[in-house]
């Protein structure tokens, strides 16, 4: 039906219930310490320790964990404002911010973590490869591709873990924490015992005052404080883990603020008694000779001295409870390195997919439902982990950990930024949708929390920070294009009432202003899907300036299913139409109850219209007078209401609607279901360049124009209820019949207009409306290739030069460009022939009983009597007149606009006034007819 449908989703997470799932600890706490405790923990903290000295190394430990920990406060209110269902992090922020940001989050976090999976193979392959080195042993003979082909056998064994079951893969992961708790007490344990000679030699002393003393400060010796906490920083950043598996969780809402908060403590506590393990038992620099040890060499410098916390990565392996006796390799330190790899590439293997499985089932962006399919009861994203497999081949590939990193680690970091935010925004806009049950967080700490972390991307790396920013800049630009038609009750959404409430309100109270005009037109359509012409002729003029409000006036009873029917369809309708319009649906016993109900209550504060715009009545001369006499008044109200009024005339006609033939069963051939023939009172243009357009653009245009006015149509048939659900969709176009020309006439004015003539009759000064009228349609992209010319008409031809320079004059002081002016006199009398057309437009109105006017009980009267042509001799000849400088001047006009007469009330009767109107208008090119309501829209001033 055009709207976002969350069934797929919902399935999943129905199928998940029967599935496999975990509690806090092991879906949550136990992923999460895999993925925190990295290879940072054996191979960097030594070296953080003698660069940054103790103190400021536990000052970034303790910084990286703030950041981690506010973005975790900010995770939970979201994760626990309602079922996230599957899609973990992405699901918080899509269906918080909207889908531009979950498309960002969707694509850059989901390819982040399947990038993050070939890193942690390089790490682990690197590992191998110097176990291999120590012994002498090599694949290739080339180090970087022993790299490569040992990343791939892991890739290919991570591979092998998730398809086996899900418990099988949580197992695993258990397994790989205990492991790095055992190596982690290896290490302890080694670091408490008296070191060897060896260990001596190569920096490790043992507990010693002057080390911690040494240790204490920075030293900065090639590093500074921001590219130290950046080697640090990737550790911690993997804190979404566990919400990523959030549909395979019992209570996603309790487990993940549990178990990673528990995480977060555990793995920072870990980090921080390393630094003061390492920075308390081993010295900065050292030779890997006993002797300048025992002599206490103080002469070692960075350069010659391979040893010691600065220069040596291995001070943790050097310093296990193994290297005491002497072993070259320390096993438990290499397994560890190997467990926090692999534990942090299976983590990221299995997360990626199942975020971009969540995307993929948005359909956000074409040509990726395929990967939205699962299989077994848990909906494993098989297709998912096909992606991730081939992306984490591509970085496996690269084989050097210091190329990607940085952007990595930017990523990573944008993440932070998004949750933050999107925390921020929630919080922020009030919306009473937004209650979690996770109390602990504040709008102003997700702010500043937010805004750290895009700093440090900046602070960290600037050049992975632009590449971060501008590709998430063109994601979010391209979906907010896109503008896909979801419905998740975004917090972007609640603040647009928020905005839209504050700027009507200040609206309100603000007075008007000349130079604040804009046109607010209040188009009596009816159903504006039969009259496209006419709401695009509307919307072209409020486009960009002004609002639009298509009023749809119905006889009889409107039930609520109708009517939230018939606003469904005008909303897919304007939006296929490309209008910016709302739609006003109003019970009314005639058009001019309709106007009186809509007119004023129509609008909010300021925003409500100023401009009634109506269709000409062309059948005005075959009407019953109950019909002529209401649209007669609608103008009178307009008038009296001090609405600016224009009235719209083509030639053609507007409702297009007697062109459309229905048929249910296109096998139907009876009488009733043939294709009509067109009306006798509508008839095509010759001004008109009839341009014929693709089938593709002719199947289109049947769809969401004939559809569209059939379904409404329908809706408001009380005599057929289940037609009133009919989809547009079983509305095929070979079961509806409309004449090409039709067609185009009915998108005339949603293409560019050719080269042409946009002639302004300016005969009376109401406020200088449609002079403003041409000028907004003159800047219109359709209308480009037109010009302004102006007319007037003056009774006296000695003041013709003079008019004309006052009227140059006044236009460019108005700033209105404009072709040409010309000033014409009305001196001359009317040709006989005009005057004969002229009878024959009233011929059937006629009355020659002179009290036939005051006779009828109703008002105005509907017959024309010598008495009145004689009194309104002067005016009727004047419009007799015009009609002849109008074809002499403008009958190749592209557009007409003309000052609209003003009916005199008590003294001009319905029929003469629209006889005056068809006399300008009849076979003439689209008029459109002005009255302001004599309040100025034009200023000099600035």
């Amino acid at each position: 039906n055009g709207f976002f449908n969350e069934t797929p989703q919902n399935e999943a997470i129905e199928r998940g219930l029967s599935s496999e799932k975990f509690g806090w600890f092991e879906g949550v706490f136990v992923r999460t310490c895999v993925n925190l405790l990295g290879v940072m923990l054996f191979m960097r903290m030594g070296w953080m320790a003698g660069q940054a000295g103790i103190v400021v190394a536990l000052l970034q430990i303790i910084l990286a964990t703030a950041i981690t920990c506010l973005t975790t406060l900010s995770m939970n209110a979201l994760c626990t404002n309602g079922d996230i269902g599957a899609g973990g992090i992405y699901s918080m922020i899509s269906r918080s911010l909207g889908p531009e940001a979950g498309a960002v989050i969707g694509i850059i976090f989901a390819f982040t973590n399947a990038a993050f999976v070939g890193l942690n193979l390089i790490g682990a392959a690197e590992a191998v490869v110097q176990i291999f080195e120590h012994f002498g042993i090599g694949i290739t003979g080339i180090s970087i591709h022993d790299i490569r082909i040992i990343g791939f056998s892991f890739l290919i064994l991570i591979a092998l873990i998730p398809i086996i079951s899900l418990q099988f893969e949580a197992k695993t992961q258990s397994f790989f924490l205990i492991l790095l708790v055992i190596c982690i007490m290896d290490y302890f344990i080694g670091a408490l015992i008296l070191p060897n000679d060896d260990q001596i030699a190569k920096g490790f002393v043992g507990w010693k005052g002057y080390v911690a003393a040494g240790n204490l400060w920075p030293k900065w010796d090639g590093a500074n404080f921001f590219s130290v906490f950046g080697v640090f920083f990737p550790s911690v950043t993997p804190i979404f883990t566990g919400a990523c598996m959030s549909g395979d969780l019992k209570d996603p809402a309790s487990a993940i603020p549990k178990g990673t908060f528990l995480s977060i403590f555990a793995t920072s506590a870990t980090y921080a008694v390393f630094i003061i393990f390492t920075g308390c038992t081993i010295i900065s620099y050292a030779t890997g000779n006993i002797a300048d040890s025992q002599w206490n060499n103080q002469t070692c410098l960075a350069e010659s001295c391979p040893y010691g916390l600065i220069n040596d990565y291995n001070t943790v392996a050097i310093s296990s409870g193994l290297s005491h006796i002497g072993m070259k390799i320390e096993p438990f330190i290499y397994a560890g390195i190997l467990a926090a790899s692999l534990s942090s590439a299976l983590g990221c293997y299995m997360a990626a997919p199942r975020i971009f499985q969540s995307f993929a089932e948005d359909r956000l962006l074409p040509y990726i439902s395929w990967f939205a399919k699962g299989y077994g009861p848990a909906n494993d994203p098989r297709r998912g982990y096909l992606l991730t497999f081939i992306i984490a081949i591509i970085f496996t590939a690269i084989g050097d950990l210091n190329q990607i990193a940085p952007y990595i680690s930017n990523f990573y970091l944008a993440s932070f930024f998004l949750v933050n935010i999107t925390c921020f925004h929630a919080s922020w806009v009030n919306t009473p949708s937004f209650r979690p049950s996770f109390r602990y967080f504040n709008k102003w700490i997700s702010l500043l929390s937010g805004a750290i972390c895009f700093a440090l991307m900046f602070l960290l790396d600037w050049i992975s920070a632009v590449l971060s920013v501008t590709l998430m800049v063109v994601i979010w630009v391209y979906m907010a294009k896109m503008s896909p038609n979801v419905n998740w009750g975004t917090t972007s959404e609640a603040q647009l009432f928020n905005l839209a409430l504050g700027s009507a309100l200040k609206l309100y109270w603000t007075e008007e202003h000349v130079k604040n005009y804009r046109p607010k037109i209040i188009l009596m359509s009816g159903n504006p899907s039969a009259r496209p012409a006419m709401v695009d002729m509307a919307s072209n003029i409020t486009k960009d300036y002004g609002m639009l409000f298509l009023a749809h006036i119905k006889s009889g009873e409107i039930t609520n299913e109708m009517r939230v029917s018939a606003i469904e369809a005008q909303k897919v309708w304007l939006r296929l139409r490309k209008v910016k319009a709302f739609y006003v649906l109003s019970e009314g016993k005639s058009l001019e109850d309709g106007i009186r109900r809509i007119g004023p209550i129509c609008g909010l504060g300021k925003l409500r219209p100023n401009i009634v715009m109506l269709g000409f009545k062309t059948n005005w001369h075959e009407c019953s007078e109950t019909d002529l006499r209401d649209y007669f008044n609608v103008i009178h109200y307009a008038l009296d209401m001090r609405f600016s009024l224009i009235i719209f005339r083509l030639q053609e006609g507007f409702d297009f609607s007697d062109f459309f033939t229905s048929v249910e069963n296109k096998d139907d051939t009876s009488e009733e279901n043939k294709p009509k023939e067109p009306p006798r009172n509508i008839s095509f243009p010759t001004h008109l360049d009839i341009i014929q357009e693709t089938a593709e653009n002719t199947v289109k245009s049947l769809k969401d124009f004939v559809g569209m006015a059939v379904r409404v149509d329908r809706i408001f048939d009380s005599n057929n209820m289940q037609n009133k659900k009919e989809s547009i969709d079983t509305l095929n176009e070979e079961h509806l019949t409309v004449p090409r020309q039709v067609m185009n006439s009915v998108n005339q004015f949603q293409r560019i207009q050719k080269e042409g003539t946009i002639d302004v009759w300016w005969l009376y000064d109401t406020g200088g409306i449609a002079i403003l009228i041409a000028w907004i349609l003159r800047n219109n992209n359709l209308w480009k290739n037109t010009k302004i010319r102006v007319f007037t008409v003056i009774n006296d031809v000695k003041d013709t030069e003079k008019t004309k320079i006052n009227l140059i004059e006044m236009l460019q002081k108005f700033r209105i460009p404009f072709s040409d002016v010309t000033v014409l006199t009305d001196s001359n009398p009317p040709s006989d022939e005009t005057k004969l057309q002229f009878r024959d437009v009233i011929a059937d109105w006629l009355d020659d009983d002179e009290n036939a006017r005051f006779k009828s009980f109703h008002f105005p009267p509907t017959r024309i009597t010598k008495n009145e042509l004689i009194t309104l001799k002067e005016l009727t000849n004047r419009h007799i007149r015009l009609r002849e400088l109008l074809l002499q001047y403008s009958a190749n006009a592209t557009l007409i606009v003309m000052s609209l007469p003003m009916p005199v009330k008590g003294i001009c009767s319905a029929p003469l006034y629209l006889a005056w109107l068809e006399m300008l208008t009849q076979n003439m090119p689209p008029f459109l007819l002005v009255r302001g309501n004599n309040s100025n829209v034009l200023t000099f001033y600035c």
